[in-house]
């Protein structure tokens, strides 16, 4: 279950970051309160459809990793999240000593 959260948190963050990457001027930026999350997996999940992840303005959340993002502004910089992880990659990095 922990697996699957961390792939659709990710999913979520990519989502966020590709729509600050493209040139969009402020006026259309659109408005993304949720954005579907597909998985799939070793465990025989082939692009299940899971829970929608809810964006929220709501920043009293503590212990959530969160993203602040001005829509006014764009080419904004992100440091430490955007990925690709393959299975064969979880899979080696499983078996790391």
């Amino acid at each position: 279950m922990r697996r699957q959260f961390n792939i659709g948190f990710q999913v979520a963050l990519l989502a966020i970051i590709g729509l600050q990457t493209s040139p969009l001027r402020a006026k259309e930026v659109p408005s993304l309160v949720s954005t579907e999350v597909l998985l799939t997996s070793a465990a025989g999940h082939k692009l299940a459809v899971m829970d929608p992840v809810q964006f929220s303005s709501d920043n009293t959340r503590a212990g959530v990793a969160q993203v602040q993002i001005d829509p006014l502004m764009t080419r904004q910089t992100v440091t430490g999240i955007g990925t690709s992880f393959t299975e064969s990659s979880a899979f080696v990095l499983a078996h790391l000593p």
